[in-house]
C-alpha cells in the first residue's frame, strides 16, 4: 500500500469561499426574480459575489500548482493576481468608477484579470505528468497561453483595433483551446499505459492532517500515523 499524505488547507479555504459566495449570487438572483426587483445595491451584491467566486476558483487552481507543481512560486504569483483583480473590481463597484472617469483604472482592472485567468489555465494545463515524450505539449500550451495574453494586454493598452491583430488572437485562442483537450487525453494515455504492479492496480490511501493533529482520509476516517523507516 502506498501511503501519501498531503496540505490542502488553501485549497479547502478558497472553495469554501467560492461555495458561499456562489451561494449568495444565487440567493440575490432568486430574491430579485421572485420580488420583480433588481435594484442598484442587488446588482452591486451580485457583481461583488460573481468576483470573489472567480476569484476563489482562479485562486484555488494556483494553489493546487503550488502544492503539487515544479515552480510553487509561480502559484503564489497566480494567488496574488487573483486577490488583486478581485480588489480592483469590488473597489470599481462600490465605488461606482465609471469607464467614462477613469479609463486607466479599469484597463488595470482587465489587465490583471486575464492574467490571473491565464496563470491559473497554464498552471492547470501543467499538473498532469506526462510521458516524457508528450511534455512538449504542456510547454507548448503555456507558451500558446501566455503569447495570448501578452497580445491581448498590448491590444487593452494601446487599445489596438486592427483585423490582423484580431485574427492573430483568434489563432491563438483556438491552438490554447487544442492544447486544453489534448494534454488531459495525453495524461489520461499516460495512466492507461503505465504498468500495474504484479498485475494490479497499486493502492493509495490519502490522508490529510487537520489542526488537531489527526491524519483522517476523505470519508472523515481518523488514522494514527507512525513512521517505520
Amino acid at each position: 500500500m502506498l501511503l501519501r499524505m498531503t496540505s490542502q488547507p488553501l485549497r479547502r479555504s478558497f472553495l469554501r469561499f467560492a461555495i458561499v459566495f456562489l451561494a449568495l449570487t444565487a440567493l440575490v438572483a432568486l430574491i430579485s426574480v421572485l420580488t420583480g426587483s433588481m435594484g442598484e445595491l442587488q446588482a452591486r451584491i451580485l457583481g461583488s459575489s460573481t468576483t470573489i467566486s472567480l476569484a476563489c476558483v482562479t485562486a484555488m487552481a494556483c494553489a493546487a500548482y503550488r502544492e503539487r507543481g515544479r515552480h510553487p512560486r509561480l502559484g503564489e504569483i497566480g494567488i496574488a493576481c487573483s486577490a488583486l483583480a478581485a480588489t480592483l473590481m469590488l473597489v470599481g463597484i462600490w465605488a461606482e468608477i465609471r469607464v467614462t472617469d477613469s479609463e486607466l483604472f479599469w484597463k488595470s482592472v482587465f489587465l490583471t484579470m486575464i492574467w490571473a485567468f491565464a496563470c491559473a489555465h497554464a498552471q492547470l494545463l501543467c499538473l498532469p505528468k506526462l510521458q516524457e515524450a508528450h511534455r512538449w505539449a504542456q510547454n507548448a500550451a503555456v507558451a500558446a497561453i501566455v503569447t495570448l495574453t501578452t497580445l491581448g494586454s498590448i491590444a487593452i493598452l494601446a487599445e489596438i483595433d486592427e483585423e490582423w491583430l484580431a485574427r492573430v488572437l483568434i489563432a491563438l485562442a483556438i491552438v490554447v483551446a487544442l492544447f486544453t483537450l489534448v494534454v488531459p487525453i495525453l495524461a489520461k494515455m499516460r495512466k492507461a499505459d503505465a504498468p500495474a504492479d504484479d498485475g494490479e492496480a497499486r493502492e493509495q490511501l490519502v490522508l490529510v492532517r487537520g489542526e488537531d493533529g489527526v491524519f483522517r482520509d476523505s470519508a472523515g476516517v481518523s488514522y494514527r500515523v507512525e513512521r517505520i523507516a
